[in-house]
């Protein structure tokens, strides 16, 4: 009888092994094509959203004329104690490109990216976005925002306070853009824990790369 009983857990526990290794492997092609898809992905800038200047909005401004007394007093106190920090949203446009390399139905998923910010092609900060984006198959888009928070002080005080106040301006004025902007970064995704990086990518708003 304890041999009978020794056999019949055995032959439970190698059921329940194959029946696990089945479920696995199924989700494992799965994982196995976000994880190639993730190696394709394409990358591109945006648009620049919600930039203020020393708390002072600029979406609405053109020039430096624009401003009014009040937040030109701000500016000009904030230049001269050497503290303007900007606040912006960057926008990354995520692609999965119809190429080979993965399943062209399969979404992948970017779950962090390490990043640094490039203007002007001087390096100031970097930082790590953490939110779970998904990223459509077969050639769709995806938007990845990035609140970017810097003293320009900082980084471009050898531009005088009416360099520094245009480049604001070019980045998030009315015309503003990404034009001046580039963006080094590691997209990875998780897997059970674990996270799987790409290579580093140069994104620039002309291109994907």
């Amino acid at each position: 009888m304890k041999i009978f009983t020794r056999f019949r857990v055995f032959y439970i526990s190698l059921f329940l092994v194959i029946v696990g290794t089945s479920s696995f492997m199924n989700y494992g092609c799965s994982t196995i094509d976000t994880l190639a898809n993730i190696t394709r992905l394409q990358f591109k800038l945006g648009d620049i959203n919600n930039f203020s200047l020393a708390g002072v909005n600029l979406s609405n401004k053109n020039s430096i004329t624009d401003f009014s007394v009040t937040d030109a007093l701000k500016l000009t106190q904030g230049f001269a104690s050497n503290n303007l920090p900007a606040k912006f949203t960057l926008n990354v446009l995520a692609k999965n490109p119809n190429t080979p390399g993965g399943s062209q139905n399969t979404t992948s998923a970017v779950t962090r990216m390490d990043w640094k910010l490039l203007v002007d092609n001087k390096q100031t900060i970097s930082g790590i976005m953490d939110n779970r984006i998904t990223v459509p198959g077969t050639g769709q888009t995806a938007t990845i925002p990035i609140n970017m928070a810097l003293n320009l002080m900082d980084f471009f005080n050898n531009l005088g306070y009416e360099g520094v106040v245009k480049l604001a301006l070019a980045l998030g004025g009315v015309n503003g853009s990404a034009t001046r902007v580039t963006l080094k970064a590691i997209p990875s995704m998780e897997v059970f824990g674990v996270f799987f990086s790409g290579d580093e990518v140069t994104i620039v708003d002309k291109q994907y790369n």
